[in-house]
């Protein structure tokens, strides 16, 4: 879910109006049970205190528990109800939420230091125009050892894409020297206005000039899925002077996703 629904879930009257219900009626629930809960406390300890507890007083005991049980039993039943409900709309939910993902991979390779630009393409195929933006988790090592935090930026950082048209995006990040030679590192971008649409990054930290580089690894392949309202696909990279290399690819399977570009130069 990204930012843009969650912010319309919280802005919705119907369910902020509930919340509120809900949050005064748990609040006089509380005060009521911290009540209830001191006048047993003193009639449990007046029982104690008494020498000879008559069956009139136990029969009345018996019945404050038994109706606590009851009151648990009756809880306990309606959150199995509940849960096995929602199991079964999740369980509904489940097969279209997949069906509609679109993921793309992008391999890329850069030195630390090195000022990484990776263009990838994006098309409208809808009959409306889209608004679109960009969201980017922090990148993980290989091992899970590491989460960094990159700046990460995309030029331009947000576009509109008329119906059937194609833009360019470029993304911009640093390879600091939090990142260690030899290893992977994976982030994932979400484009925002179109639901389900992902670019899965995976960047392999080169080692200095003169030093062995450790080959890129293959990009997995897609997850096959029907063809979507978007096409996503990594753009050849340009070496640039002074620059490191970098390798862009992205694999599509039956999801739509635009055909590998791979583009491999030697600094």
């Amino acid at each position: 879910m990204n930012l843009e629904n969650l912010r319309r879930l919280l802005s919705d009257p119907e369910l902020r109006d509930q919340v509120s219900r809900l949050l005064t009626q748990k609040m006089r629930a509380d005060a009521r049970t911290v009540e209830v809960n001191a006048q047993l406390a003193r009639y449990i300890g007046d029982l104690a205190r008494r020498p000879d507890t008559g069956d009139a007083a136990m029969r009345a005991l018996r019945a404050s528990i038994k109706e606590h049980l009851d009151y648990y039993e009756t809880l306990v039943g309606l959150t199995l109800a509940f849960n096995d409900r929602l199991m079964e709309r999740l369980n509904g939910m489940a097969e279209p939420a997949e069906s509609a993902r679109t993921q793309a991979n992008m391999v890329l390779s850069a030195q630390p230091g090195a000022v990484v630009r990776a263009p990838f393409h994006l098309e409208n195929n809808k009959k409306a125009p889209i608004d679109v933006a960009f969201e980017t988790t922090p990148f993980a090592s290989a091992d899970g050892s590491q989460l960094i935090a990159s700046q990460t930026a995309f030029d331009p950082p947000n576009l509109q894409i008329q119906p059937g048209q194609e833009k360019k995006i470029e993304l911009i990040f640093t390879v600091s020297d939090a990142f260690r030679v030899d290893e992977d590192y994976f982030s994932t971008v979400t484009v925002t206005g179109l639901e389900g649409t992902q670019l899965l990054i995976n960047l392999h930290v080169e080692r200095p000039p003169g030093a062995v580089i450790s080959p890129v690894s293959e990009p997995e392949s897609l997850v096959p899925v029907p063809a979507p309202a978007l096409v996503t696909e990594p753009a050849p990279a340009k070496t640039r002077r002074h620059r490191p290399k970098i390798d862009a690819r992205a694999a599509a399977g039956r999801s739509g996703l635009k055909p590998a570009k791979t583009a491999r130069k030697k600094p």
